[in-house]
């Protein structure tokens, strides 16, 4: 999931002080994992695959994914050293965090301009999909989260990110998995419909309604 998304949730919950746990980091890391496999699942046995080979491939090209390693491997680290220890190496990646994301937003919003001369129209399926589905998602990250009894802060965050889209680790395996895939056109979906509506429509909605079910 994305990093963006997050910072966002996080930065609203903390703003309003809403009670969060610290688990949400990693909902960064468990979402990833599954989301890579099924979306290559998905383009094996669209293309075909025999089963046993689908699946020994399927593991292989998403356990081995960069981004996957990188998200393993930082929680690692994390569960190795503590927040004590680990502090001294994690202050210049957290100081860093928004200047390298900001940096690559705007290569990724480059990557997603080119699909628009001229105006993919003829995708309109893809780009309903990207406004019709998060807010569906969202209702199933609600749901998980009021059900295991998450801390309000972290039911809206949970929510945040089941109704995101990765444009990180899942672009960077699609691209090494699939290489006819359109990232292009992905990432205008992502960042030209997805994230906005998230961010400034999704959580706030997420939260009231939380408070509305939920009872907070």
């Amino acid at each position: 999931m994305p990093p963006a998304d997050f910072a966002v949730a996080l930065a609203y919950v903390e703003a309003r002080d809403l009670l969060v746990g610290s688990e949400v980091t990693l909902y960064l890391v468990a979402m990833e994992l599954p989301a890579i496999m099924i979306a290559i699942a998905l383009f094996r046995r669209h293309q075909g695959a025999e089963v046993n080979e689908s699946v020994s491939k399927l593991w292989h090209e998403t356990l081995t994914n960069r981004g996957v390693i990188l998200l393993g491997g930082g929680v690692l680290i994390g569960a190795l050293y503590g927040p004590v220890q680990g502090g001294e190496v994690t202050a210049l990646f957290t100081n860093a965090f928004k200047g390298v994301l900001a940096l690559f937003l705007l290569e990724m919003g480059l990557t997603a301009a080119q699909t628009l001369r001229p105006l993919p129209w003829h995708h309109w399926r893809l780009l309903t999909f990207s406004i019709v589905t998060p807010p569906l998602l969202a209702m199933l990250g609600i749901a998980m989260g009021v059900a295991l009894g998450l801390p309000i802060g972290s039911v809206v965050i949970l929510a945040a990110l089941t109704a995101s889209a990765s444009y990180i680790a899942a672009p960077a395996a699609m691209r090494a998995s699939i290489p006819q895939a359109n990232i292009g056109l992905a990432m205008l979906a992502l960042l030209g419909v997805t994230f906005p509506l998230n961010v400034m429509i999704g959580i706030p909605f997420y939260h009231v309604l939380i408070e509305k079910i939920a009872g907070y």
